[in-house]
């Protein structure tokens, strides 16, 4: 009724504002739980299954497709439609594109698409499965902008579209952005969800392991990912990926092939120059763009001796080559936006599905119910073939026709109006057997669809063997690395090479084996373990050192602290043992997998103790303490431990003393030296041995005189360093002597370290 009302302006402006929310929440930003769609993809999916734009149709023009979707069912502009179309075209935005586009469709570098005048589209064949079965009365209609036709209020999809495609959208009060993901993963976490209601998001990530994004990448903090998909929402960080080549004049180039998810290409070489040009990228001459149809390559060429490994991590770092990407599972669900997990997402899939089941039942049981009455009135109808015509004949009118066969054949209303719509000669002529085959072929459908519509397993069947159809027609590999994976060097090099440790801090690859007792021999494209004293561990690949004469300091391929050391280098796999200053030990197994590409840590310190010595694992060690005491241990009595983890009680050290080093017990002696360069060799035989824990006995008097053992070895030929100089000495020049002397001095200077 019309009419002047009282009202504060609080309160109109609240509601009015609340009105206009939910209907930007509904009508326009979030997808549907359902079918995973916004309204206006829903709009356009379904606009051109209705005008017959499938992919196996001929393209027609963008907008054409647009004018429909404007005309009939989405009252906004005209960009917002083809925006929308077009990003359904892009390969590189949606992992598996719902538009089958022809023409410029815009590019990785933020090339905008052709004008829609210039463009052609369809569905492609996996939107098929969006819209199957929309006309056997599946999901509820609902009136257009101006009431003048009906759009579907869901379209009744077969798989789970909101987690494979993904979305991304800004409401009012709130947002979503939720991840692609592999479409055979998703299926399969759906079908365990089927089998198992009570299956835990960790178990559904035995599938589903990560987002599966269309432009590849690597997830860095995979560890965080079982916590996002259980509450819907957090953060993961996306890496692009390179290779290495090796090309001229021991100069490589660094291959950039996969971008993050969402970054503009050409923004991305365009900082990557930038860097170059301010000199903050030194190790790069040039910056080029060889990217093309078949995929991205962006390929910057190093200087002579610089490290691939470590532009890389420069470049994510200080470019776009890593970004975080926000994960914000909300979807409407009953019509209210909803924050998803993985496994609620997946349930209410499930839910929706068995709806659009069940109805899609009823509809051809209704359909078979109807044609079995058919049926058996006109099979009826046959037997008492010269009664229907008689009353054919001798009726005036249809309605007097009908009640006549009704009442002298014994046909329903049905019946009878499918007697009189039969054309006589088909009548006649037709046979009954063919009437009672499709009957049994009738029967059998009806039987089929009572036992869907009774048997909760029996529906769930049906909707597994549909999902698996889909996962045979479309599943493939994932793209996204889930966790930090390794840089490869492309099959250009290979061939063996020498890595040797010259010092604490410098590193040198060569063809020729060096003379100098630490260093390991791999091939080019085998990985190198670096372990400090800090716990920590790095792992590059052999070609990423720099093939010089002098070698490269490690502070200038890896993130190393002012007072961190190299004291190890190691193959992946290799059996060792790390024994730390205060005494503590254990075993330990590099696993590549485990290290991410910045370091990871192998021995979890206290703040108070540094790592002393890390080497190949034997049955029986020697350690050797800088106060001059030694003992045997069982090396089996050093318990395996994990990555990033503690150790035991390997010995038992004084206050003001520390591990210093020690070696297989199988040698025949020991070389201590200590700081003021007093050496001396002992037996390993009298060495005594002790139990983990122990204290070790005294095998080289130390004093002020001779201050502390600095370093220990069991090889014929000892390499010492004495100020800058690096001088050897033989063991046979060193006499044996016994355990409690302070052994020769052989130099008037101090050493610095000892191999």
């Amino acid at each position: 009724m019309a009419g002047i009302y009282d009202r504060h302006i609080e309160d109109e402006l609240k509601q009015s504002y609340i009105d206009y929310a939910m209907s930007v929440i509904v009508g326009r930003a979030l997808p549907d739980v359902r079918d995973g769609l916004k309204p206006v993809q829903r709009r356009i999916v379904y606009s051109m299954y209705e005008s017959g734009n499938t992919y196996d149709k001929p393209y027609k023009k963008s907008a054409r497709v647009v004018g429909d979707v404007l005309g009939k069912y989405h009252p906004h502009g005209d960009a917002s439609v083809y925006d929308a179309l077009v990003r359904m075209a892009q390969d590189f935005v949606m992992r598996y594109p719902l538009v089958d586009g022809h023409g410029n469709f815009g590019s990785m570098d933020g090339d905008p698409p052709a004008a829609m005048r210039y463009t052609e589209v369809r569905l492609t064949r996996l939107a098929d499965y969006l819209t199957d079965d929309l006309d056997k009365e599946t999901v509820n209609w609902t009136p257009n902008f101006d009431g003048s036709l009906e759009e579907p209020e869901v379209l009744p999809a077969v798989f789970p579209q909101l987690l494979v495609n993904g979305a991304s959208g800004i409401a009012v009060g709130v947002s979503t952005s939720i991840p692609p993901h592999n479409i055979g993963e998703v299926i399969d976490a759906t079908l365990c969800l089927l089998r198992d209601p009570g299956v835990s998001v960790r178990e559904l990530m035995k599938f589903v392991k990560g987002p599966d994004f269309p432009t590849g990448g690597e997830i860095v903090n995979d560890r965080e990912l079982p916590e996002i998909y259980e509450r819907g929402k957090g953060t993961i960080k996306i890496r692009g990926r390179a290779y290495f080549e090796e090309g001229r004049a021991h100069k490589g180039e660094l291959i950039i092939y996969e971008i993050p998810y969402m970054v503009n290409k050409a923004e991305l070489v365009t900082e990557i120059a930038e860097l170059v040009r301010l000199k903050k990228l030194s190790g790069v001459d040039e910056v080029r763009d060889e990217s093309n149809r078949h995929g991205v390559r962006i390929v910057l060429e190093l200087k002579k001796g610089a490290s691939p490994g470590h532009i890389l991590s420069q470049l994510y770092d200080q470019t776009s080559l890593e970004v975080t990407y926000g994960i914000n599972m909300v979807a409407l669900k009953d019509g209210m936006p909803v924050q998803l997990g993985l496994k609620d997402a997946l349930q209410s899939f499930i839910e929706f599905r068995k709806e659009v089941v069940t109805r899609r039942t009823r509809y051809l049981l209704d359909k078979a119910l109807h044609r079995q009455e058919v049926l058996q009135g006109i099979a009826k109808a046959l037997d008492y073939i010269d009664l229907v015509i008689e009353i054919i004949r001798g009726s005036e009118t249809t309605d007097e026709a009908l009640a006549k066969l009704m009442q002298q054949v014994g046909l329903t209303q049905i019946q009878a109006e499918a007697v009189l719509e039969t054309r006589l000669k088909s009548l006649v002529h037709m046979e009954k057997s063919k009437i009672f085959d499709e009957l049994d072929k009738l029967g059998q459908q009806i039987a089929e669809y009572h036992e869907i519509l009774s048997s909760e397993a029996k529906l769930l069947d049906v909707i597994s063997a549909e999902l698996q159809k889909v996962k045979q027609a479309f599943a493939d590999d994932g793209r996204t690395a889930i966790g930090a994976t390794r840089p490869q060097m492309k099959e250009t090099t290979s061939g063996v090479v020498y890595i040797e440790l010259l010092d604490s801090g410098v590193v040198r690859r060569s063809k020729s084996e060096p003379q100098s007792r630490d260093h390991i021999a791999v091939d080019a494209s085998d990985f190198v373990v670096f372990l400090t004293n800090f716990g920590k561990v790095f792992a590059i690949s052999a070609y990423e050192i720099p093939e010089s004469q002098k070698g490269t300091a490690l502070s200038n391929i890896f993130a190393l602290a002012s007072d961190e050391k190299i004291i190890a280098m190691a193959r992946p796999d290799d059996d060792l043992v790390a024994i730390t200053e205060r005494g503590k030990g254990k075993r330990f197994r590099i696993d590549l997998s485990k290290i991410p590409s910045r370091g990871g840590y192998y021995f979890l310190l206290s703040p108070d103790d540094r790592v002393a010595v890390v080497g190949p694992y034997a049955e029986e060690l020697v350690v050797v303490t800088a106060q001059g005491r030694g003992m045997r241990i069982n090396g089996e009595s050093i318990p395996e431990r994990g990555l990033k983890t503690g150790g035991v009680k390997a010995v038992r050290v004084a206050t003001d003393d520390k591990v210093v080093g020690f070696v297989p017990a199988s040698r025949e002696y020991i070389i201590t030296m200590t700081e003021n360069a007093y050496m001396k060799k002992t037996m390993i035989a009298d060495v005594p041995r002790r139990g983990r824990g122990s204290l070790g006995v005294r095998i080289h008097k130390v004093n002020d005189k001779t201050g502390p053992v600095i370093g220990i070895s069991a090889s014929e030929e000892i390499l010492y360093r004495a100020g800058r100089e690096w001088r050897k000495i033989s063991a046979e020049e060193i006499p044996g002597s016994s355990r409690a002397t302070m052994g020769v001095k052989i130099l008037r200077t101090t050493v610095n370290r000892l191999f």
